[in-house]
């Protein structure tokens, strides 16, 4: 359209001269970068490879407070744990061997926010007993 090119600038106009110094130069440069990027992907993939599902977090109420004193732990754990596999996370994470191990799941809970019914989510809650002289860091 002869109209538009009247509105172009004359440096669009001229034609362009490739760069043929660009390509020399890229080969000079070291690949040492390169290998620290691969490393830092290989970090990420590490980090995102741990399960999801085997969640250990620490509950600390007073019922639990009074039961650590005993030997017990309360922990909630992952959906999908059993106690064979909650035992032999506690060996691997901390590195005391359990007596015994009971699960209990919570239900939901119906509650009311501004009004409106909800559900606040249920969890799976894990007591780890160890023997009398084991304690679990802090």
């Amino acid at each position: 359209m002869a109209i538009l090119e009247m509105f172009k600038k004359e440096e669009d106009k001229k034609p362009k001269k490739k760069a043929v110094v660009n390509s020399v130069a890229e080969d000079a440069k070291p690949k040492v970068k390169k290998e620290k990027k691969a490393e830092a992907k290989n970090e990420k993939n590490v980090k995102e490879s741990i399960d999801k599902s085997k969640m250990f977090i620490r509950m600390v109420t007073e019922k639990t407070t009074d039961l650590a004193v005993n030997g017990a732990y309360s922990f909630k754990i992952g959906s999908n744990l059993n106690k064979i596999t909650v035992k032999n996370e506690i060996k691997r994470l901390y590195g005391v061997s359990p007596i015994k191990v009971n699960i209990t799941n919570s239900p939901y809970k119906k509650v009311s926010y501004r009004g409106r019914p909800s559900k606040k989510p249920g969890f799976k809650k894990a007591i780890v007993y160890l023997k009398s002289g084991d304690k679990l860091p802090e």
